[in-house]
């Protein structure tokens, strides 16, 4: 029987049953904890009579039970007991399998934590309300039961990302809560007639739906503020002949997840349009199918987060030398990843590597006057994703951020104006922001941090300049 996880749990007991381990037969239970940091845990205890047969306990072998298994337990304590007699391990894991991860499925349910960008977006996303049925008629009334993205994914199959209006609150920046609670619900499903015979619904696997959940989670990571990841994923097939019944297998994760108090504010607006967002799922997709990106998106994430997300609960920010020094990174990685890792043309890629590299091989190829290769390097990754100088690029605006940059890590050697300091670090996230938001193909509004308030304002960048290939 499968676990039954809901929002706003604080854990959930995934197996509770006799198992093996090796040679060894025992009691085995484990649970998914979910606050105030995902993480599951294991134990496993056996009589003493049959640790004297089959020799001592090991975490080399997985943990099997009644269509459950543990692949990889990690042991983190024993225990013996000289009068019982018992011998008990305890223990951790990241995965557990319920069924075979293998097979089909016509839907598949999954459950996410901390999705605070659905609390903070107002417009761009569905609002689900609440109906009531008077006789044949149904009324829509106008109490806010939540929020849904409802949007077409991959290869036919569609994604529903919900949350209701309890984990909403629960979300609420003004709640000041702190840890990790499963808050949504979402489903993979495909499109189909209702009126379409069962044979003719499209399956996956499990485990290609977990690959497409996972990747979606990237995605919603980075409009998160922080990383997301699913805690457990469930797949259904539906079967009619000779009888009604329905198949369900399931994964457990115990995924990296950032607290909720430690969220950063990222580029997402009130008005950002969600759907248009997840739209990019294919292209991101792609991406991380590649070598390049496989590489270099998680790690600009990791820096990018480490520059927006606060030092704690009670912080809206970290000291603006770490965050000059992780955007500088950033702004590094995204140009060597799009101007050389990117480019088809090698004689081209020849050309922008010189600005990377050691040497004088660049001036052959590039007349710098008194700019940096740094600075030039990303005056041209802006001028890629179509700034201008008369739209919204200037090459002193890029000097300048790097002299933040630089005071940060030789100080006094920059002469910054620290009053300066404030604006270039949001000129420089915005950058970030545009770059990944233009690689990805988002097409909708963004959160503008040169404004008062939350305004948001269309792209700065022109999708017409990516690659016909992404």
């Amino acid at each position: 029987m499968l676990p039954k996880v809901a929002p706003l749990i604080d854990a959930v007991r995934l197996y509770n049953n006799f198992a093996r381990m090796g040679k060894h037969a025992g009691h085995l239970s484990v649970d998914l904890e979910v606050y105030p940091t995902p993480q599951i845990k294991w134990h496993f205890e056996v009589l003493g009579d049959e640790v004297i047969r089959s020799g001592n306990l090991s975490d080399s072998f997985p943990l099997e039970g009644y269509q459950f298994k543990i692949e990889h337990p990690v042991v983190t304590s024993s225990h013996h007991d000289s009068i019982t007699p018992l011998e008990s391990l305890n223990g951790m894991t990241t995965q557990a399998n319920f069924g075979d991860p293998d097979n089909d499925c016509h839907t598949v349910i999954f459950y996410l934590p901390n999705a605070l960008f659905q609390a903070r977006n107002h417009f761009g996303q569905k609002r689900i309300r609440k109906t009531l049925r008077l006789g044949k008629r149904k009324i829509e009334e106008k109490e806010d039961e939540g929020r849904v993205i409802d949007s077409e994914l991959v290869y036919g199959w569609s994604v529903s990302i919900e949350t209701r209006r309890e984990a909403l609150d629960w979300c609420d920046d003004f709640k000041s809560n702190v840890g990790t609670r499963i808050t949504t619900r979402g489903a993979l499903y495909a499109r189909m007639s209702p009126k379409a015979n069962l044979a003719a619904y499209p399956t996956i696997s499990l485990r290609t739906a977990i690959d497409y959940i996972e990747t979606l989670c990237v995605l919603l990571s980075y409009v998160n503020g922080g990383y997301i990841g699913p805690l457990y994923v469930e797949g259904k097939s539906y079967k009619t002949e000779p009888q009604s019944y329905v198949r369900s297998d399931a994964v457990a994760f115990a995924y990296k997840t950032t607290p909720i108090e430690l969220l950063g504010r990222s580029w997402l607006a009130m008005d950002s349009d969600l759907e248009a967002y997840i739209s990019c799922f294919s292209t991101l997709h792609r991406m991380l199918t590649g070598s390049v990106w496989i590489e270099a998106l998680p790690v600009t994430l990791a820096w990018y987060f480490q520059a927006i997300q606060p030092d704690g609960p009670h912080s809206s920010s970290k000291e603006w030398p770490i965050v000059a020094n992780a955007l500088g990174t950033a702004l590094e990685r995204l140009s060597y990843t799009i101007l050389v890792l990117e480019e088809d043309d090698p004689s081209e890629k020849e050309k922008f590597e010189t600005l990377f590299s050691q040497g004088n091989d660049y001036k052959r190829y590039w007349r710098l006057d008194d700019v940096s290769r740094t600075a030039k390097r990303l005056h041209i990754l802006l001028e890629r994703i179509g700034f201008t100088n008369a739209h919204c690029l200037d090459i002193k605006e890029v000097r300048n951020f790097l002299k933040v940059r630089n005071e940060a890590t030789h100080p006094k050697t920059a002469h910054v104006n620290q009053a300066t300091i404030p604006y270039y670090l949001s000129m420089a996230t915005q950058w970030v922001e545009e770059i990944l938001l233009w690689r990805l193909g988002y097409n909708g509004k963004y959160w503008s941090r040169f404004r008062d308030g939350w305004q948001s304002t269309a792209p700065r960048y022109d999708l017409r300049t990516r690659h016909s290939t992404w």
